[in-house]
């Protein structure tokens, strides 16, 4: 097991509330929408989940997800990108399996986006511990 894909510590009580913050930029969007007023069922249950998974993280964690919280936000997101391919190939082999081939293309195109998402951040985590190494 790498350091990118050990477990981390517990959080500790942290800063400010994530999901506060990103309910702020979807209200936003909502809002501004504008000729892209398609997109605001999905914006709206998106808010709608967000509230549900930070109601999850306080009965879980004790609180909701929260800045500066003595773990580290990079490696959270890149253990989450890799469950992400994971899952999204899972769908696309049930998907080819019940010959739904649309929706199993549709799959397989999120997956290479998670993987591509993964990348990013993983280069963003070497580049970030270079830095740290060479300082």
């Amino acid at each position: 097991m790498s350091d990118l894909t050990s477990p981390q510590p517990a959080p500790t009580v942290g800063r400010e509330d994530v999901t506060e913050g990103i309910l702020l930029i979807i209200s936003s969007m909502i809002q501004n929408a504008g000729p892209l007023g398609y997109v605001i069922p999905v914006l709206k249950r998106l808010s709608i989940d967000l509230k549900t998974r930070r109601e999850h993280g306080i009965t879980v964690y004790g609180g909701p997800l929260r800045t500066f919280n003595g773990r580290d936000a990079a490696i959270d997101a890149y253990q989450e990108a890799l469950d992400c391919i994971v899952y999204s190939h899972q769908m696309f082999q049930e998907m080819v399996v019940g010959e739904r081939f649309k929706d199993a293309l549709f799959w397989e195109e999120r997956a290479s986006i998670a993987v591509a998402q993964a990348g990013a951040i993983v280069d963003w985590i070497i580049k970030r511990d270079a830095k740290k190494k060479g300082a």
